[in-house]
C-alpha cells in the first residue's frame, strides 16, 4: 500500500503526528536512556559490594587459615549471604590455591560480572610488657600502607556476585515506569486525537463549502463557529460565495443579453446573405437574358447591316467593271474588296461576341452539343493539353436554366485549368441519374495541384458556389500540391417541362 506524503495529509492527522512524534522520541530517548543507565549502575554497584565484601573475608580469614578454624569464618559468611543476595559464593584459598573454605547461595549464575579477590595479609602483633596494668599488651595491626613493612600473604579470598537477580527487579521497575509512559503517551494521542477533531469539523464544513462553489453552487452559508483564522477564513468563505453568486446572475444576464444581441445579428445576417443570393441569382439571370438579347441584336441586326454592306460591295465592284476607265475600275474594285474583306472580319468578331454572350450551340445542338463543342476549342486551341468529355445519362432533358449553369460551370473550371493547372489530361463528366435524382458534374486534371482553402480561394471559385447555391446543390473542391485537381458538383434533377405539361 502506498503511504501518502506529508503534502497529502490531512490538517488533523499532521496535528495528530506533530503532538505525537515528539512525545514519542523523546519518550523512546528517556526510557532507553534510564535503562541502559540504571543497568549500568546496578552492574557497577554489585562490582564495588563484591569487592568490599572480598576485602570483608579477606580481614576476617587469617585466623582460619593459620589455626584450620573456619566455624568463625563460616558465620560470617552466612551473615553476607543472609544480607546480600547478590552474592553466588564466596571461597577462600591459602597459599598454594587450595580451597579452605567455600560456600554458595541459590543466585543464578552470571558470567558477565567479574570475580572479585582479595589477598589474605598475616597480620604483625607488637607486645607491650609496660602496660599500665602490668599485663602484657597488644598493640592494633600494622598498617602496611602507612609503614614500609612488607606483608606477609597467606591466602586469597575470592567472592562471585551475580546481578540476575537486582536486574531482574530493576528490569521490572522499568517495565512498570514504561507502562506508565506509555499509558501517559496514549492519553496524549487521544487528547490529541480530540483536539484535532475539533479542527477538522470546521476545515471539513470550509472544504465542502469550496467544493460546493467550484461546482457553481454558491448559495451557501458556512456558520461562523471558530475564532482566529478559521473564523476569519470560514467569513471570507461566506463574503466570497456572495460575490460569486452576484458576479454569476451578472455575468448570465449579459450573456443572455449578448446571445440574443447575436441571434438577432445571425438572422439578419442570414436574411442578409440570403436575399444577396437571391439578387445574385436574379443578376446571373438578368445577365443570361441580357447577353440573349444582345446576342440576338447583334445576329439579327449587325450582321444584316454587314450583309447589307458585304452585298453593296460586290455591286460596287460590279459597276466598276463597267466603267470604260480601267484605272479607276480597278481602284474601285479594290477599295470594294477592301470594304467586303472589313465586313466578313466584323462578322467572324461578331460571331464570336454572340458565342461568348450566349452560346447559340445549346439552342442548336444541346447541352452536349455545347459542352463537346467548348472540349474540341480547347483541344484546338490549347495542344498541350488532351480534354476529354463524357456523358452518363441523357442531358438533353435538362431545364433550360440549369444546362446554362452547367455549361457556365464547365466553362469556368477549364479556364482555371488552362490558366493555372498547367495539366496535360483533363476530364469532364457530365452524369444524369434518375434514381439519385441528381446531375454530377465532374472536373478532373492531373496538374500541380493547389493549396488553396476558403479563405483564399479566388472569384473563380466563389462565382461558381454562387452558381450552385441557388439549387441547393454541392460543391466539392480537392487539391494536392502536384497531384492534380478534382471538382465534384452535384445539382438537383431539373427536366425541362413537356408539351403535356405545359398545357
Amino acid at each position: 500500500m502506498k503511504i501518502k506524503s506529508w503534502n497529502h495529509w490531512s490538517i488533523a492527522t499532521r496535528l495528530v503526528w506533530i503532538t505525537v512524534v515528539p512525545m514519542a522520541t523523546l519518550f523512546c530517548t528517556i526510557v532507553s536512556f534510564t535503562y541502559f543507565s540504571r543497568l549500568d549502575e546496578v552492574r557497577t554497584e554489585v562490582i564495588e559490594r563484591g569487592n568490599v565484601i572480598a576485602t570483608a573475608i579477606a580481614e576476617s580469614s587469617e585466623y582460619s587459615l593459620v589455626t584450620g578454624n573456619v566455624d568463625e569464618l563460616e558465620r560470617i559468611s552466612k551473615g553476607f549471604l543472609k544480607s546480600d543476595k547478590s552474592i553466588k559464593s564466596i571461597r577462600v584459598f591459602d597459599t598454594r590455591q587450595r580451597q579452605i573454605f567455600r560456600i554458595s547461595s541459590d543466585a543464578p549464575r552470571d558470567e558477565t560480572m567479574p570475580t572479585a579477590k582479595a589477598s589474605v595479609y598475616r597480620q604483625v602483633l607488637t607486645v607491650d610488657e609496660f602496660g599500665e596494668t602490668g599485663q602484657p599488651h597488644l598493640t592494633p595491626p600494622v598498617d602496611f600502607a602507612a609503614s614500609k613493612i612488607t606483608p606477609s600473604v597467606i591466602g586469597e579470598a575470592e567472592v562471585a556476585m551475580s546481578a540476575v537477580g537486582v536486574l531482574n527487579v530493576q528490569r521490572r521497575r522499568l517495565y512498570t515506569q514504561l507502562a506508565m509512559a506509555l499509558a501517559a503517551l496514549l492519553a496524549s494521542i487521544v487528547v490529541a486525537t480530540l483536539l484535532s477533531n475539533t479542527l477538522k469539523r470546521p476545515l471539513k464544513a470550509i472544504t465542502g463549502a469550496v467544493n460546493r462553489i467550484q461546482s457553481g453552487k454558491y448559495d451557501i452559508e458556512i456558520p461562523v463557529t471558530s475564532g482566529g483564522e478559521i473564523g476569519r477564513l470560514q467569513s471570507s468563505i461566506n463574503d466570497m460565495a456572495i460575490s460569486l453568486h452576484e458576479s454569476k446572475q451578472s455575468l448570465e444576464r449579459k450573456v443572455q443579453e449578448r446571445t440574443i444581441a447575436l441571434e438577432q445579428s445571425r438572422n439578419e445576417a442570414l436574411k442578409a446573405n440570403d436575399e444577396k443570393r437571391k439578387l445574385i441569382q436574379k443578376v446571373n439571370t438578368a445577365v443570361e437574358d441580357e447577353r440573349k438579347s444582345i446576342s440576338v441584336e447583334i445576329h439579327d441586326q449587325l450582321n444584316a447591316t454587314l450583309i447589307a454592306a458585304k452585298l453593296n460591295s460586290e455591286r460596287i465592284v460590279h459597276l466598276a467593271e463597267q466603267e470604260p476607265s480601267r484605272q479607276r475600275s480597278d481602284e474601285i474594285g479594290n477599295r470594294a474588296n477592301s470594304i467586303m474583306d472589313l465586313t466578313l472580319e466584323l462578322y467572324e468578331n461578331a460571331r464570336i461576341i454572340v458565342r461568348r454572350l450566349r452560346p447559340e450551340v445549346l439552342d442548336m445542338l444541346g447541352l452536349r452539343g455545347a459542352i463537346e463543342e467548348m472540349i474540341n476549342v480547347y483541344n484546338d486551341s490549347h495542344p498541350s493539353c488532351n480534354f476529354q468529355f463524357k456523358e452518363n445519362g441523357d442531358c438533353s432533358v435538362l431545364e433550360s436554366s440549369l444546362s446554362i449553369t452547367i455549361f457556365r460551370l464547365i466553362q469556368e473550371s477549364l479556364s482555371n485549368v488552362v490558366k493555372h493547372a498547367k495539366a496535360t489530361q483533363a476530364y469532364v463528366t457530365l452524369k444524369v441519374s434518375d434514381t439519385e435524382e441528381n446531375v454530377r458534374l465532374t472536373i478532373l486534371d492531373n496538374g500541380i495541384g493547389s493549396t488553396i482553402s476558403s479563405e483564399n480561394e479566388g472569384i473563380g471559385l466563389i462565382g461558381m458556389k454562387e452558381r450552385i447555391y441557388p439549387y441547393k446543390g454541392s460543391f466539392d473542391f480537392t487539391s494536392t500540391p502536384g497531384q492534380g485537381t478534382k471538382i465534384t458538383i452535384v445539382l438537383p434533377l431539373l427536366l425541362e417541362p413537356t408539351e403535356e405539361q405545359e398545357q
